[in-house]
């Protein structure tokens, strides 16, 4: 096993920085997420009687800019070389990053993971066997990016105190990497739990397209079909599943390469994938309150001009009007609506 040195050790924790522009895109995607919700979270959220829901979408929020304020900060942090080891001094280290970051990370996490498997499950009708595979997956991956924090917290008792942003890069003089594995358990974990999801998502899919026959077997010339399923599915929730599997493969291979991670100027890619569940959690609470709809109830069965979409003009009830009038009424309908029109031609 590979010992290194002081020097080569700030030097991989420099690798795990990013740079100035990369934290103005995060900066700016969440603000203006903020704001393109904000009459929307008003009009759902912030009036009205209270609910569970709303109670776990002002949960959402809360959690994740604090969550984000934290990692924004650390990216201006300096890098610190560790004095004389402490255990003493070490400790309140380790509960800040435990309870201060992990926490969030962890809590926030779970909850809109819980929503996603709770859309995806809906999808199979509450199938139990998809409801228990997916329910392992996900605590198997929430147990990993517990480890990950936990490991990163107890090794900053002994060694270099590197800020955010991922967990475990913190890396101590002559010590081995036998502690310093954390990051890649989790990113695997996650990869694979994503995986999973999305082949669910991808074959729910399938049996929805495969009726029409309007797949790319067919080619472009079926995108009109295609476009009103894909519709249903990203206001379903279940389309969420895509970016967080592209940003976990991503995550993982710059856990085992930290040249990949340089060379796409994005080390930070644990806060871009809470960032991407903070993003699909908030919209999956609001769809499913526009489409007055429940999160045991799929969207895919339902008719699609329940499912509100909203162009940046008009009144809230105007949202319902999104343009695809002479849709089908559901989407597994398409197979029903292609028959017919070949019939006819």
């Amino acid at each position: 096993m590979d010992v290194f040195t002081q020097a080569e050790i700030v030097n991989i924790a420099s690798q795990y920085r990013t740079i100035n522009y990369t934290y103005a895109a995060a900066v700016t995607l969440v603000v203006y997420d903020s704001l393109i919700l904000f009459r929307r979270e008003v009009n759902h959220i912030y009036s009205g009687p209270r609910s569970l829901a709303k109670w776990i979408y002002v949960l959402i929020k809360v959690m994740g800019l604090t969550m984000f304020s934290h990692d924004f900060y650390t990216y201006y942090t300096p890098h610190k070389e560790s004095t004389e080891p402490n255990r003493y001094d070490g400790f309140p280290t380790t509960i800040s990053r435990i309870t201060g970051v992990g926490l969030f990370e962890v809590g926030d996490t779970a909850i809109i993971k819980t929503l996603l498997v709770m859309r995806l499950r809906a999808l199979y009708r509450n199938h139990r066997g998809v409801t228990i595979i997916l329910c392992i997956t996900t605590a198997i991956e929430l147990m990993s990016t517990t480890y990950a924090y936990v490991m990163a917290g107890l090794n900053n008792q002994w060694y270099v105190v590197v800020p955010d942003p991922l967990p475990g890069c913190t890396l101590g003089p002559q010590n081995t990497m036998t502690h310093f594995r954390s990051p890649v358990v989790a990113w695997s974990t996650r990869l694979a739990s994503n995986s999973l999801e999305l082949l669910f998502l991808l074959y729910g899919l399938y049996r929805c397209l495969k009726g029409s026959e309007s797949y790319f077997k067919k080619g472009w010339g079926h995108m009109r079909q295609i476009a009103p399923v894909l519709y249903v599915f990203y206001r379903d929730g279940t389309m969420f599943y895509i970016p967080i599997f592209v940003l976990s493969a991503i995550g993982f291979v710059g856990s085992i390469d930290t040249r990949i991670v340089t060379h796409l100027s994005c080390a930070n890619w644990e806060a871009w994938l809470a960032i991407a569940y903070y993003i699909c959690g908030t919209r999956l609470i609001l769809n499913i309150y526009s489409a007055g709809t429940e999160f045991t109830t799929s969207m895919i069965t339902q008719h699609v001009s329940s499912v509100a979409f909203n162009h940046g003009s008009g009144t809230e009830s105007d949202e319902s009007d999104d343009g695809y009038t002479n849709l089908p009424k559901t989407a597994l309908d398409m197979s029903q609506r292609h028959e017919t029109s070949s019939v006819t031609v």
